[in-house]
């Protein structure tokens, strides 16, 4: 028996050479965290069990590998599979179970740690035929960039089991080897590259390192840096790894996959946007939260929903101010820069991307049957007698509830089953000259709510060409299209509380009329009469120019328009139908364009002398935005045929409600930035930017916003050396960013209003005039809000960047935040704005990937998770606090230094009151709403009272934690992906569940299955019913707890490689399971992203669960 021991990570004296192959070698270990080194292998430690007997060889194989890390690799030809063996082992070493296997044989076997190959006698050849007479052996060594030998590379033909792994040297020999075959080289770390055989006996490989880690370029602003060159915190996900989804949403394809960044659905509408933060909610009153979003280099006011998901090549994430701070006065809430897919040189390659889908709703409340809903009410008539005394009576009072039976269930005809599909194709290519990239798509999404839609059409063409060897220009247009059908607030939450005991339909098919017993409405009536249709239209053109002084000089002007044209129509005909009428048909209409231009003149100096290098860029920038926007509302048409349905066919020329504006906005923009990285181990970085707005008025017109930050690339010290880390970045930044997004955008000007006044003597002298008078003070000395951000972070690979793991601590500080002076009454007008708030946001975000390869099975998985906490530092001028009525159900917020932004406020409860004596005491202490099956509110200040004073924080809907975590894996031709995310610690004010809307409405079914029953034990019980009992005060009864964790998608995909094409068929399914709070009750936690989750307003809509098939294909 002939055998070859291999160890790795010896404790012998090798040669350098020798001693880096090893190191090399150990990076196929699977660790997950720093470990100890150990010198003894896997093979030396690993004990084996077997008891076989008349076993093929291919079975031993497979019990081998399943009972242990082992994995076999051999050329099938040279061995025979199907010879039975028979062998007993207990307790025993790789070795002896080989050599007892195998004995006198001929075969001779290597280990490499987990790896065994094996070889069969010389020239044997277990197969026979014309398969074999067209095979032939290949060899060859597998190197990386450097020229060094790889050793552990795993070498197979693709799609077969057959394969090797290269030896110390990096060589491999396989036999047989099939003349069309395509032969698969793959080391973890490294880029899995295949190589067409062709008749070829020779093939030689060089592997490249995956760009997954610290040499992978990111977009920064107004330009590109290696991310081992970062010194600020920048996050990115790629374009392949947002196509995990059905390209419905860019914002949701980006959820769970980057820290720092919380996106949240806003409803489960089709083609409804995202909300979108970036490390906490730093401004309120009419502030503005929203991230800057940039589209190849150009700033934009309308967002990135528009795009084609499949045309995005990255997005990048600056959170901090030191990445940020470039964009001054635009980054306080943090910028998005999406940069889109460019041509490549070569032969044209085209790209079509088809799939179809069925949409369901993920989640429906549910609500009692109609039996159910009559003895509801009777119960709480009787519980009304019983406690409070009297005879109240119920239209349903000797009615048997069992007669009502179900009744109607309104989820079932306001909800139902709904397609989507989505085509999209692509072509790129070029010639050494010129680039180019082209696309298009169509979406169509139906809702799952009745009248509902959504479409999308979008075109695109980025072209680059050189003019001569110094000047470059291009040009990337964008053309999209959306119509959306039905509208979000049209109540498609709230009708599913309609009354069961009305039926959807009468026998001749038309809605089912109310009765005698309720005044509630026909649900589907209630959304069918309202359908508003929206049409929206977007051009984004960018024209680029570049000029090439020197191979380290250039100059780029870059100038850009986005228009956005908008067409809302509501017409509401004559009906009188389902408990529903309109005497008078209208028609609303709204129009609106926003147009911005801008330019940008970039001048860009990078040189390197002798080990520093340095980057400079220096800027001006000028931008425009206006906004027009009209609206007309008529009524009385005589005609209600689609052609009448204008303006101008609406006859009553008294109520007529016409009206329009413009509003312009202008900023300028002095910038420049300074890199500089001595010897690749000390890296500093200014930013400076100063920026003008026409929203502010004199000296406060310019604002300045600089930024420092350096890092420390610890790995590269000579006197930095391990195996484990191979590179290891601190880093530190501290900036200024500016908000000048604070609502109104004339905020220094007084505002006025329209006022009607009646003069004359009286009588038939006097007469209405129309006039506009000041309403509120106005305050010329208001400046922009600016926000200082502190951020120290760390990014540490191991194991080749197998791990790579990031970690940054921010405390972000913004000041200056708008609020109203507090004036006395007798001044008569509102008081003006001032800047005096302060919010700080501080947390941490860490990111980790993890990469691992096991043969043909390669596998990663990245986790995020920040960590924010949200608090006023500031109010208004001597005033600590103030308490906020919502407006409805009896809401109350405050804003509380010390405490987050828009904090829910109210009384804690505990328990039930059960009995008379209990209410009274209550009612004694002051709580006015005391009586028995009512919850009891807690003393909390310890006075023996109960007043305002005892409210406290209940929650708040800014979430504490956010998590995600993407898995994919891919095993020959199969490839898997799902992707996770969660949001903790978030409060919402919710009090649908809790409404007492009887007689005329239903109710919830986790307040009837849960409340307390006059005469049970209450422990754990939620108020009893009660006719006429009103729930609706802020007690934390109204209070939901909005955690959640979704899986957002999940795929399997297969690909095959045909003569002409490539083809890849896919199956994926998004938002199918959702974990919640035990106290949640409603649609969906995620939607809505504000202090209220209002399912009982109208303001929800389900998030569709979605199956989809598709197919892709490149030639």
């Amino acid at each position: 028996m002939k055998k070859n021991r291999i160890f790795r990570g010896g404790r012998e004296n090798l040669p350098v050479t020798k001693f880096i192959r090893i190191m090399k070698l150990t990076s196929l270990l699977f660790i997950f965290a720093l470990i100890q080194v150990s010198a003894e292998t896997y093979s030396q430690t690993a004990r084996l069990t077997l008891n076989m007997e008349d076993a093929s060889l291919a079975t031993l194989f497979e019990e081998i590998e399943k009972t242990s890390d082992f994995h076999f690799f051999y050329d099938s030809s040279s061995l025979d599979l199907s010879q039975k063996m028979t062998i007993t082992v207990e307790d025993s070493n790789i070795e002896t179970v080989l050599d007892k296997l195998f004995g006198e044989s001929g075969i001779s076997y290597e280990i490499y740690d987990r790896y065994i190959i094996l070889k069969g006698k010389a020239g044997s050849n277990a197969k026979n035929g014309a398969a074999v007479q067209q095979q032939h052996a290949v060899s060859g060594s597998v190197t990386d960039k450097g020229k060094q030998p790889l050793p552990g590379v795993t070498v197979i033909i693709k799609g077969t089991s057959d394969g090797t792994v290269t030896d110390f040297d990096g060589n491999y020999t396989l036999n047989n080897v099939p003349e069309n075959a395509t032969l698969q080289f793959s080391f973890v770390g490294m880029r899995t590259q295949e190589v067409e055989v062709s008749g070829q006996n020779v093939i030689n490989v060089r592997l490249e390192e995956e760009t997954i880690g610290i040499e992978e370029v990111v977009a920064i602003g107004y330009g590109t840096q290696k991310k081992s060159d970062l010194t600020g915190a920048v996050a990115a996900v790629s374009g392949d790894e947002l196509a995990t989804s059905s390209n419905i949403s860019v914002g949701g394809a980006l959820q769970g996959k980057l820290s720092g960044l919380s996106i949240i659905s806003k409803s489960g509408f089709p083609g409804s946007e995202t909300s979108i933060n970036i490390r906490g909610v730093g401004t309120f009153g009419s502030g503005d939260n929203r991230p800057l979003v940039v589209i190849d280099g150009i700033p934009v006011e309308n967002g990135f929903e528009t795009l084609n998901p499949t045309d995005i090549e990255s997005v990048n994430v600056l959170k901090d101010a030191s990445s940020a701070a470039i964009y001054g006065s635009r980054a306080a809430n943090g910028v998005i820069l999406v940069t889109t897919k460019k041509g490549t040189s070569g032969k044209a390659k085209v790209n079509i991307n088809a799939h179809y889908g069925m949409q369901s709703p993920s989640n429906i409340i549910d609500v009692l049957s109609a039996k159910e809903f009559v003895s509801a009410i009777q119960e709480m008539a009787a519980n009304k007698k019983a406690i409070d005394g009297g005879n109240p009576t119920t239209k349903y009072d000797g009615l048997n509830p069992a007669d009502f039976g179900k009744g109607t269930v309104w989820s079932d005809y306001i909800y139902k089953s709904a397609p989507t599909y989505d085509v999209n194709a692509s072509i790129n290519g070029g010639s050494e000259n010129m680039l180019y990239y082209m696309s298009g798509e169509f979406l169509s999404q139906d809702g799952i709510g009745i009248n509902t839609g959504f479409k999308k059409g979008t075109l695109r063409a980025n072209v680059q060409g050189n003019v001569s060897d110094k000047v470059t220009v291009g040009n990337n247009i964008h053309l999209a299209y959306m119509y959306t059908t039905g509208s979000s607030d049209n109540r498609y939450s709230d009708v599913i509380f309609n009354a069961p005991i009305t039926d959807a339909y009468d026998e001749d098919g038309s809605y089912g009329e109310p009765g005698s017993l309720t005044a509630s409405k026909n649900a589907i009536a209630e959304v069918a009469w309202r359908t508003p249709e929206n049409n929206n239209y977007r051009v984004m053109d960018n024209f680029f120019l570049e000029m090439n002084f020197t191979d380290w000089l250039k100059f780029r002007f870059n100038g850009a328009v986005d228009m956005v044209y908008n067409e809302y129509s509501l017409f509401s005909p004559l009906y009188n139908d389902g408990g529903q009428t309109n005497s008078v048909n209208s028609l609303v209409n709204e129009r609106e364009k926003n147009l911005m231009w801008v330019t940008d003149y970039l001048l860009y100096a990078d040189k390197k002398f002798g080990d520093h290098t340095l980057n400079a860029m220096a800027g001006f920038s000028q931008q425009l935005i206006s906004v027009d926007n009209l609206y007309g509302g008529v009524k009385d048409f005589v005609s209600e045929v689609d052609n009448m349905q204008v303006i101008d066919g609406g006859t009553n020329s008294v109520e007529r409600d016409l009206s329009g504006g413009k509003s312009e906005l202008a900023l300028a923009s002095y910038f420049g930035r300074i890199n500089y990285d001595y010897k690749q181990k000390y890296l500093f970085s200014f930013n400076l930017r100063a920026d003008g707005s026409s929203r502010f008025k004199g000296d406060n017109r310019w604002g300045v916003f600089p930024s420092f930050s350096g890092g420390w690339r610890l790995s590269e010290e000579d006197f930095f050396s391990s195996a484990i880390v191979n590179s290891l970045k601190l880093r530190a930044s501290w900036g200024q960013l500016g908000n000048q997004s604070i609502g109104s955008w004339y905020p220094t000007i007084a505002p006025v209003a329209k006022q009607n006044v009646i003069l004359g003597a009286g009588g038939n002298n006097q007469q209405l005039y129309s006039g506009y008078s000041q309403t509120v003070l106005g305050n010329p000395n208001l400046k922009w809000e600016t926000t200082s951000v502190t951020n120290i972070g760390f990014d540490l690979g191991l194991y080749k960047n197998k791990i790579f793991f990031t970690a940054d601590y921010f405390i972000k500080n913004t000041d200056g935040i708008l609020r109203t002076m507090v004036l006395p009454l007798s001044v008569g007008m509102g008081a003006p704005n001032v800047n005096y708030a302060q919010v700080q946001n501080s947390g941490v975000d860490l990111d980790l990937t993890y990469k691992g390869q096991v043969n043909d099975f390669s596998y990663s998985i990245a986790a995020n998770a920040s960590f924010l906490k949200n608090q006023i530092k500031k109010l208004s001028e001597g005033i600590d606090e103030e308490v906020i009525s919502i407006g409805s159900y009896g809401g109350v917020t405050i804003n509380r230094v010390g405490e987050p932004i828009s904090a829910l406020y109210g009384y804690k409860t505990n328990g039930l009151i059960t009995t008379p004596e209990q209410a009274q005491k209550m009612k004694d202490m002051g709580q006015g709403n005391a009586k028995v099956g009512r919850l009891a509110y807690v003393d909390a200040n310890g006075d023996k009272k109960i007043d305002g004073d005892d409210r406290v924080i209940l929650g708040s809907y800014i979430p504490k934690v956010t998590l995600g975590t993407t898995l994919s894996a891919n095993w020959r031709n199969f490839d898997f992906n799902a992707v996770f995310s969660a949001v903790l610690g978030r409060k919402q004010h919710s009090p649908m569940s809790f409404q007492n809307r009887m007689p005329n409405r239903n109710m919830s079914r986790k307040w009837y299955d849960n409340r307390w029953v006059l005469g049970e034990d209450a422990e754990g019980k939620y108020p009893a019913i009660i006719q006429s009992e009103s729930y609706e005060e802020m007690t934390d009864l109204m209070v939901s707890n909005t955690s959640f964790m979704k899986m957002r998608s999940i795929s399997l995909g297969y690909s095959h490689t045909f003569s002409d094409f490539k083809a890849r068929m896919y199956v994926t399914g998004e938002n199918l399971l959702t974990v919640t709070h035990k106290d949640f009750d409603g649609f969906d936690p995620e939607n809505g992203n504000s202090v209220g989750h209002y399912t009982n307003w109208g303001y929800d809509y389900p998030t569709a669960k979605i199956f989809i098939v598709g197919v892709n294909v490149e030639f």
